[in-house]
């Protein structure tokens, strides 16, 4: 892969997914910010990705909030120049089955999984499109 010194954000990175994509992208030599809203689980994944060599920081956030996920971008931009990807891996688990969830529960898994996802690309678009692309 080509991905020395590209800059990329992980929602969702403490754990599963989120933390098998952060750790195989900071192998690859990409800079990493991981973010989530376990910070302990994260702080574990960072001390293994640091371990790895990898060039990672870690920042608290609910990508639902959509100024919270501006600030990370902002960050990123100004900590290494630029931003080349962001990946949306946050949900919330357990994932509730359809008999046993209610509206409220529906309604906040929409929020992390696709307002997560409405939220990246809103924070991420202006920057990427300055640069020419991610």
């Amino acid at each position: 892969m080509q991905l020395e010194g590209k800059s990329v954000i992980v929602t969702g990175a403490a754990l599963g997914f989120g933390y098998g994509i952060a750790r195989a992208l900071g192998q690859e030599g990409a800079r990493v910010v991981v973010t989530d809203v376990h910070e302990e689980n994260l702080s574990r994944s960072v001390s293994t990705m640091k371990a790895d060599g990898s060039q990672v920081i870690m920042r608290k956030l609910d990508a639902s909030d959509l100024n919270a996920f501006k600030g990370i971008v902002k960050e990123t931009t100004d900590l290494w120049g630029r931003l080349d990807a962001v990946v949306h891996a946050g949900v919330i688990m357990p994932l509730e089955d359809w008999e046993n969830g209610n509206e409220g529960q529906w309604w906040k898994e929409m929020s992390i999984s696709f307002g997560g996802l409405l939220n990246a690309t809103a924070s991420a678009w202006d920057v990427m499109k300055k640069q020419g692309g991610g």
